[in-house]
């Protein structure tokens, strides 16, 4: 692979990983919506008592401290990823060889 389609891969590779990271973003803006989920917790103390409360209590927090966790560690992921393209890409550019001067004569 030549310089030139590395760096053309490379800033192909940023824009896709950028992309990710933005519906990342979108998706940790979400995860507090999980919390509706804690209206599960009145019925099942109805009808279970304290043990089934605490399970659908559990089972929301849960489920939403998961997808908290999840999304940050995929948005760390992006972000270490485009960073090392971004160092790939800056080396590449300064190991590039100067451009031959024109003749004279």
């Amino acid at each position: 692979m030549t310089r030139k389609e590395r760096l053309a891969y490379i800033d192909k590779a940023v824009a896709s990983h950028r992309k990710q990271f933005e519906a990342l973003s979108r998706d940790l803006r979400r995860v507090p919506y999980f919390g509706v989920g804690l209206v599960l917790v009145v019925p099942a103390a109805i009808y279970w008592g304290v043990i089934g409360a605490l399970t659908a209590l559990g089972a929301v927090l849960g489920s939403g401290i998961g997808a908290f966790y999840i999304v940050l560690g995929h948005r760390k992921e992006r972000e270490d990823k485009i960073r090392a393209l971004l160092e790939e890409a800056e080396e590449l550019r300064a190991r590039e060889p100067p451009s031959p001067a024109p003749r004279k004569g």
